[in-house]
């Protein structure tokens, strides 16, 4: 007998391909929800992979999704469009293709959301009601289009598109209805239809309230301050003050207030008032007037008191012939005062008027003369005066008329003055003396020192009269060679007030006077005049006095804690009246007031200036920035000559309220989709939000998710906050009517939930490599899915975005293990949750023939065949595991057994082996575990 061999030769190729593959069959669809259609069919044998089309047209000219995968199901990872959808498969074996197998596939319309707050015909008051606009989802929406409009046939609506479920209408809405609905888009072109109309009403803001003055006829004042409560939402306000209830005679009309209170710049007359205030929001819209019913009544009760001369028509005073004068009390409020000279008791008989802003009046003794500059003249006999203030804050602008004093005779007989001998010579003036009223220079008291120190106010000047000087000048001047004349005034007799004040004294120097006796000549020309200060040096009986005015005093502010500031200080007539100088009270009044407000102590950065006839003031124009804020003011005199600023250093430090957030709450945790919202503030002009991740409290712009500036206190972002466990922070602040920025709000800390998709399918198993099929459950919100999966080597084999909630891979995975997960984004692409890993296992490599014995030229007649396999396997028997002599077909009969562990085979021959050769014959219907076939069928070639 020849000696046996053995040999193993190379796997037996595949029998064959027929002519063409047969086309797949038991097309089916499972679908999940309407972006989940589940596209199965059954394996074709001999298929490689298969060709996949899902068209809306049944001639598939131009499909929605195309696809060739090694799996025998497909799941479509676009939106399908709503409505009837045609699929079709074949099989692929390298070139060669099967025919198309098709089938229907209907696809569910677009969800319809459902409009959910504010609920249908809502009122909103504004501010604190915005509009935000809220709706329940659609199943894999990926934005919203919300449509607004007057309206319920919404023809020229606006819209707004977004990818999360609420929206605060980005501009103020006007007073009136409204009417809105939301469509949901899943791609280009699928949408749903519009929800259900829903509605609302934006409600007009609501009238301020007055606060001050109270409503009452009774109530007098002379500072008119008008106040009110703010109203939130108004941008500025109007105030109106009338004469009567109807408000048919307008006196006054200020618009564009930024603040809640208005002192008007120059004082009311004396009358009964009525005044009313509206606001309108940043729409201009106007709330309702509030309107006092009774008004308010401005008076000044106060009058001066007369001084000097006092008398009756029985007993009247003597006026002294060469020092005729008058003198009174001062009056607070008063800028200026007016005489009345009259020839009666009752004031109608040669009435002469004149005007002076101090508080005595040195008359100029003449006949009248309507030209005359001092038309106050003294006419021999009875002389009736009185006097009365003037309140005249503004230039040019008419007075307001204080109340007369009593009236007062005196007898006046003027003097003559004896013409002087030729060649008699001039000496200086003697008696010289200043003090603040005339009444002191009756009395000792007046200065007639050569420097008479620092006077609060402008003084009357005294000396003795000459013999036969018939007129005086008197010349003041700003330094002692009398080159800057500050007063060159001509009078008949020996004592002068002027009627207007002097300047300051500049840089704290002194004013230089000097009376020049004259003997002829006119008193708008008097000749014959002695020495001249301003011609001759070092004359004899020149004076000095500086004159520097008190500083205002009483300085003080409403709480800076606020956003408008009311600053206050004390009437400049109480502050001179405690000035004393020689033992007199100081006579000035301010005729205005002077008030700066700057950045800064050195005033160099001046914010507002406002000049004013009151003790209070309030920007009505402007609202100041937060921070420390320097304040000054200062007394206008009579000439509107700035007198001496307040001293020290007044500083306020402002600071507004904080706006107070109201959700998500500190510390909450909440959907990503969650609105902003805070409490309005009054003179709120607009609002500034900002959301931080990584529980970032020093706000880094590296860390921030969104800034939005929007006119309402609420937002919404178009997108969601992606989902984390670590807080995001977040902060608000307001911009006020003026453009000034307000302090943030307190730090707020929220955790953004998303949603987390739980695993379905494939669990901890072992997968087929060209069939598995992912499933996890629907997130609300979620517009997309990832689906990650990673080999036990952290190697990245599949990541795919699809919107349904399941997928078909489709190309085969090796033998590994893996770990997948899913991620759900919104319709931003913004990560609302990731589930927990997932695991399974593949095993793609096919099961081998390793050994066969006994070896070929071993082989006995009574050997038995020995086959080893390179993993277990199952599917092992007499029909796919034979031996059959070389060059026949039929198997010869045999025993086939496996061992326990299904790695060995025992093929048992019913007969005995001839000398010659045969072969083992292994198919594919053994598989190994896990279902992969033996590679390719196997023939081994034994004895020889």
């Amino acid at each position: 007998m020849a000696a046996t061999t053995l040999s193993l030769l190379a796997p037996l190729a595949p029998a064959a391909q027929a002519a063409a593959l047969a086309a797949p069959g038991g097309l089916s669809v499972a679908n999940k929800n309407s972006s989940t259609p589940i596209l199965s069919w059954v394996k074709v044998k001999g298929a490689s992979g298969y060709q996949v089309q899902v068209d809306n047209d049944a001639s598939f000219a131009s499909p929605e999704f195309s696809v060739s995968t090694v799996n025998f199901r497909v799941v479509p990872t676009t939106a399908l469009r709503p409505g009837a959808n045609f699929w079709r498969v074949r099989a692929t074996a390298g070139s060669t293709t099967s025919s198309w197998s098709g089938g229907n596939l209907s696809v569910s319309p677009v969800g319809v959301p459902v409009p959910s707050a504010p609920g249908n015909g809502a009122v909103l008051q504004q501010p604190d009601s915005p509009p935000l606009l809220r709706w329940e989802g659609a199943q894999g929406a990926t934005s919203y289009t919300v449509q607004l409009d007057g309206d319920a046939d919404f023809i020229g609506a606006k819209s707004y598109t977004t990818k999360t479920t609420s929206l605060v209408a980005p501009d103020p809405l006007a007073v009136g209805d409204y009417y809105w609905r939301v469509i949901a888009s899943k791609a280009a072109g699928i949408a749903s239809v519009p929800s259900a109309t829903s509605s609302f009403s934006i409600a007009a803001l609501p009238a301020p309230g007055q606060t001050y003055p109270p409503n009452s006829v009774d109530f007098t004042l002379q500072d008119v301050v008008l106040d009110w409560n703010p109203v939130n939402g108004a941008r500025y306000y109007q105030v109106e003050v009338a004469l009567d209830a109807a408000f048919t005679n307008v006196i006054e009309s200020r618009s564009n207030i930024l603040g809640t209170r208005y002192s008007r710049p120059q004082s009311l007359p004396n009358n009964q008032y009525w005044w009313r205030v509206r606001g309108f929001d940043a729409l201009g819209q106007a709330t309702p007037w509030t309107t006092s019913v009774n008004g308010f009544r401005r008076n000044w009760p106060d009058r001066p008191v007369a001084n000097f001369p006092i008398g009756s028509a029985g007993s009247p005073a003597t006026m002294p012939s060469d020092e005729p004068y008058l003198d009174w009390t001062p009056v607070a409020h008063a800028s200026s005062y007016e005489i009345q000279m009259a020839d009666d008791e009752n004031f109608s008989t040669d009435v002469r008027t004149c005007t002076t802003a101090l508080t005595t009046y040195t008359i100029f003794p003449g006949p009248h003369d309507p030209d005359d500059p001092h038309p106050c003249h003294l006419d021999n006999g009875v002389n009736w005066w009185r006097v009365r203030p003037l309140d005249n804050a503004q230039s040019g602008s008419t007075a307001i008329l204080g109340l007369y004093s009593a009236g007062q005779a005196f007898t006046y007989a003027a003097p003559t003055v004896d013409a002087a001998p030729p060649d008699t010579p001039f000496s200086p003036v003697d008696g010289t003396q200043i003090a603040i009223g005339g009444r002191r220079l009756d009395v000792p008291g007046g200065c007639t020192l050569d420097d008479c120190g620092i006077l609060s106010t402008t003084p009357v000047f005294d000396w003795d009269a000459q013999q036969y000087a018939k007129y005086y000048r008197v010349l003041v001047s700003e330094d002692a060679d009398f080159t800057n004349i500050a007063a060159n005034t001509v009078t008949t007799r020996s004592r002068l007030a002027f009627t207007g004040a002097l300047r300051e004294s500049s840089a704290g120097g002194s004013y230089y006077w000097y009376v020049v006796p004259c003997r002829t000549g006119s008193a708008d020309l008097p000749t014959g005049c002695g020495p001249d200060p301003r011609s001759v040096d070092g004359l004899p009986g020149v004076k000095q006095f500086r004159k520097v005015s008190p500083a205002v005093a009483g300085l003080s502010s409403s709480d800076p804690a606020g956003t408008e500031i009311t600053f206050h200080w004390e009437d400049y007539f109480t502050t001179n009246q405690a000035t004393i100088w020689q033992g007199e009270s100081g006579n000035q009044s301010a005729r205005q007031y002077r008030l700066q407000v700057a950045t800064d102590s050195t005033f160099s950065n001046v914010i507002d200036t406002a000049v004013v006839d009151q003790t209070t003031y309030t920007a009505y124009t402007s609202l100041y920035p937060e921070g420390t804020l320097h304040w000054r003011v200062q007394a206008l005199d009579n000439g509107l000559f700035g007198l001496p600023w307040s001293t020290g250093v007044t500083s306020i430090v402002k600071s507004s309220p904080a706006v107070v957030p109201t959700s998500p709450g500190n510390g909450a945790a909440a959907p990503g989709t969650v609105p902003f919202t805070w409490a309005a503030q009054p003179y709120a002009q607009s609002y500034t939000l900002e959301v931080y991740r990584n529980n970032d409290a020093a706000f880094s712009t590296v860390n921030r998710v969104f800034s939005a500036t929007v006119k309402t206190a609420a937002y919404a972002w178009n997108q969601a906050v992606p989902a984390s466990d670590t807080p995001y922070t977040w902060r608000v602040r307001r911009t006020d009517a003026d453009g000034n920025i307000g302090p943030w709000s307190q730090t707020m800390r929220f955790t953004s939930l998303g949603s987390v998709p739980q695993l379905l399918a494939p669990g901890n198993s072992w997968q087929p490599s060209a069939g598995p099929l992912f499933e996890w459950t629907e997130v609300a919100g979620a517009a997309s899915y990832v689906l990650e999966v990673r080999s036990n080597t952290s190697t990245s084999v599949l990541s795919v975005a699809t919107t349904a909630t399941a997928h078909a891979p489709v190309k085969a995975l090796g033998t590994a293990d893996y770990m997948w997960r899913v991620i759900a984004k919104d319709t931003a692409g913004q990560v609302l949750g990731t589930s927990a890993n997932g695991v399974f296992k593949v095993d793609a490599t096919a099961p081998t023939i390793v050994k066969v014995k006994p070896p070929r030229d071993k082989l006995k007649p009574k050997s038995l065949v020995y086959v080893k396999f390179s993993e277990a396997v199952k599917g092992v028997t007499k029909k796919s595991l034979y031996i059959t002599p070389e060059g026949k077909k039929k198997p010869m009969k045999a025993k086939v057994t496996i061992n326990k562990k299904k790695t060995k085979a025992i093929v048992d021959v019913k007969k005995r082996f001839k000398p010659g050769t045969y072969v083992l014959h292994a198919t594919t219907k053994i598989k190994d575990l896990r279902g992969n076939p033996l590679a390719g069928g196997q023939a081994v070639t034994i004895g020889q």
